[in-house]
């Protein structure tokens, strides 16, 4: 292919000591000599392997996941004992609790209530955890959950490196639908990060 440095000679050098040739002035293919050509596809698989990421193996990823995943257990007990304390002298405190074990598609974490009066779970908390960037991910489900519940979704925002410090309270997004993807939120910056694909028919198209 085309090689850089034009400006500095490069070619002209390669020419002359006879590395590689072209058919005329304006090609955009070189021709390698063999004696050189082993050098230059090392050259290129080192760049290629560069490029590449590094794999993941099925049990690093398990290992990942787990981590993860416990991080988020971790989270959400804190939360829980963040409401706790927050609705102390409620009568139903032991009903402030994580059902994220026993309900995984519920779109939400923790079932709480909104003030000390209230009997009725009346707050459902989706627990997001990070450390340094405030990022998280959002399903599908636990949107169209916060669509539905409206102000009685909130997403709590947990950051793992303060929660052992005394007087620590988690950022809440109460209505967090409305807040961050009917009102276009400029604090966050939302971009999908998954899509799903379903054949409906037809012809599939190529590229």
């Amino acid at each position: 292919m085309l090689l850089p440095g034009a400006s500095e000679g490069i070619p002209l050098w390669i020419i002359e000591f006879a590395i590689a040739t072209r058919e005329n002035f304006g090609s955009y293919f070189w021709c390698i000599a063999p004696e050189y050509e082993p050098h230059f596809r090392e050259s290129a698989r080192r760049v290629n392997q560069q490029r590449t990421k590094r794999p993941l193996s099925a049990a690093a990823l398990d290992a990942r996941l787990a981590a993860n995943g416990e991080l988020g257990r971790e989270a959400e007990d804190w939360v829980v004992a963040y409401e706790r304390a927050r609705l102390a002298s409620h009568p139903f405190i032991d009903q402030v609790r994580r059902i994220s074990d026993e309900n995984v598609s519920a779109g939400y974490d923790i079932v709480s209530f909104s003030s000390e009066t209230a009997l009725y779970h009346d707050l459902f908390i989706e627990v997001k955890s990070f450390a340094g960037e405030k990022r998280f991910y959002w399903s599908r489900n636990e949107i169209a959950t916060a669509e539905e519940l409206g102000e009685d979704y909130c997403l709590y925002l947990v950051d793992r490196t303060q929660i052992e410090l005394p007087g620590y309270h988690p950022q809440v997004i109460r209505g967090p639908y409305s807040a961050l993807i009917a009102c276009n939120s400029n604090s966050w910056e939302i971009s999908p990060f998954s899509y799903e694909c379903v054949h409906i028919g037809g012809q599939p198209t190529s590229g």
